[in-house]
């Protein structure tokens, strides 16, 4: 295999892909075993042994320990401090962001187009307001990988009530990203004790956080 080729086309570092491939890489990450096994699949790469053993590897991976996956990423991310970088877990996570201006009632979406999870916010949307759509996508991402569409309007994962289960979780999971609880308390406890400053903290409405604390608002 030509590794400096399949580098390009894959979108990632020419080792990286021969040390997966060679199997030297015992925990590699899920975005970069997605792309190779897109990528063999593309070439048919004349070692079918390793294409199978490759894609065998993405699906166990995928099924096995993609929300593991997901939260150890997000996890590192909290630890570089708040507001959480919501960014850069969509950029360790493989997704793409796309800011749109779009009407008043979308929020966002999240599609998978060819394999590539797009995220989309209405950029006319107040900042904080866009960091929590960003934060419900990812958590779509995260729990519902395998129902999101692969470009077909009807099948985008639209905030578009609570009456949904799969709303309901992605706001859950994304209150956790946004405000995680010991962050949350630490805050407090160095005398963040207003609703405004703890919402200013986090980057997110007083709504959010009124709700997070369990709070009338």
């Amino acid at each position: 295999m030509d590794w400096k080729n399949a580098s390009l086309r894959a979108g990632l570092g020419e080792t990286a892909v021969r040390d997966i491939i060679k199997g030297r890489v015992k925990n590699p990450r899920y975005d970069s075993v997605v792309a190779l096994k897109k990528l063999l699949q593309e070439e048919n790469d004349p070692a079918p042994s390793i294409m199978q053993s490759i894609a065998a590897d993405a699906d166990e991976y995928d099924a096995e320990d993609h929300e593991d996956h997901c939260q150890a990423v997000i996890e590192q991310v909290r630890r570089m401090g708040m507001p959480v970088k919501l960014d850069e877990i969509c950029r360790r996570l493989g997704m793409r962001i796309v800011y749109e201006d779009r009407d008043t009632g979308f929020a966002g979406s999240i599609r998978n187009v060819l394999g590539d999870f797009i995220v989309t916010i209405n950029a006319l949307h107040p900042t904080v307001r866009q960091r929590f759509t960003l934060a419900h996508e990812i958590a779509h991402f995260i729990h519902h990988r395998d129902r999101i569409g692969d470009g077909i309007v009807d099948d985008e994962l639209m905030r578009d009530g609570l009456q949904n289960p799969l709303e309901r979780q992605a706001n859950k999971t994304a209150a956790d990203i946004l405000m995680p609880d010991d962050d949350v308390t630490a805050a407090f406890e160095s005398g963040l004790t207003s609703l405004e400053d703890l919402a200013r903290h986090f980057k997110v409405s007083k709504h959010a956080m009124a709700i997070r604390l369990g709070m009338p608002y």
